[in-house]
């Protein structure tokens, strides 16, 4: 098991939840973007069900983040031993205050296709 999947849990997933939908997403965008139904969203969203690794994966994809950087906003320090948590909210101030793990957005292809004929 890698260290990511030791955090996915119901409480972990809960929060997940709580950063899309402070992001303005839907549980039917939750839903939909899982692959899954809005009845499991609600129950993960209530700590009685958990993520996969595959649904936390596909919400990065479509958040246009990466899985660590998703992990790292979903995290909340209440969870964390003492002295650790000192130190994650210290890191989360620094980084905030730099902007240094600011969303790139993903960027589209420009370029256009030729227009030649297949033969």
């Amino acid at each position: 098991m890698n260290p990511i999947e030791k955090l996915v849990n119901p409480k972990f997933s809960r929060d997940v939840i709580k950063l899309l939908r402070s992001r303005g997403w839907s549980d039917t965008k939750i839903a939909r973007t899982i692959r899954s139904d809005v009845k499991f969203v609600r129950l993960v969203a209530s700590a009685q069900a958990s993520f996969s690794m595959r649904h936390l994966n596909a919400i990065a994809r479509a958040s246009e983040s990466n899985l660590n950087l998703l992990i790292f906003e979903a995290l909340e320090p209440r969870g964390l031993k003492s002295q650790m948590r000192e130190s994650f909210v210290s890191l989360r101030e620094m980084i905030d205050s730099t902007g240094a793990l600011k969303r790139a957005p993903v960027r589209k292809s420009t370029r256009k296709r030729s227009d030649t004929q297949a033969a």
